[in-house]
């Protein structure tokens, strides 16, 4: 249903700091999951430390208000996870993650600007 490359845990501590959970496949080569998911991070949550590195999420397909829904939804001392699904998935997964009682934020993911061939999906978080 979602590979485990396209989900991360994200826990934002009372101090501001992030610790970013991304479970790796032994059998796969290189990091770029992980990177993906490192930078979109970075862009999303305010982080002491890497306000440098922030890219607009319009760059990784995100609506401009997905980013002020997060801001919002994650306070110091929350967590959330982040799921990127397929469109047929999204709606059996919402009702699943509805009886968890949390918080769903959602974005279409439209073709950035730099990689026009990107599957849609939509971007699951708290």
């Amino acid at each position: 249903m979602v590979d485990v490359k396209d989900m991360v845990g994200v826990v934002r501590r009372t101090d501001w700091s992030v610790i970013l959970q991304h479970r790796v496949e032994l059998a796969e080569q290189g990091d770029r999951a992980y990177q993906f998911w490192r930078n979109l991070m970075t862009s999303l949550i305010l982080t002491p430390g890497v306000s440098s590195q922030r890219t607009p999420c319009q760059e990784f397909g995100l609506e401009p208000a997905f980013e002020g829904r997060l801001s919002a939804a994650l306070p110091p001392g929350s967590s959330a996870v982040f799921m990127i699904v397929p469109l047929r998935t999204f709606a059996r997964l919402a009702d699943e993650l509805d009886r968890l009682q949390g918080t769903l934020i959602s974005s279409p993911i439209h073709a950035p600007p730099r990689a026009r061939t990107q599957p849609k999906t939509r971007a699951l978080s708290p």
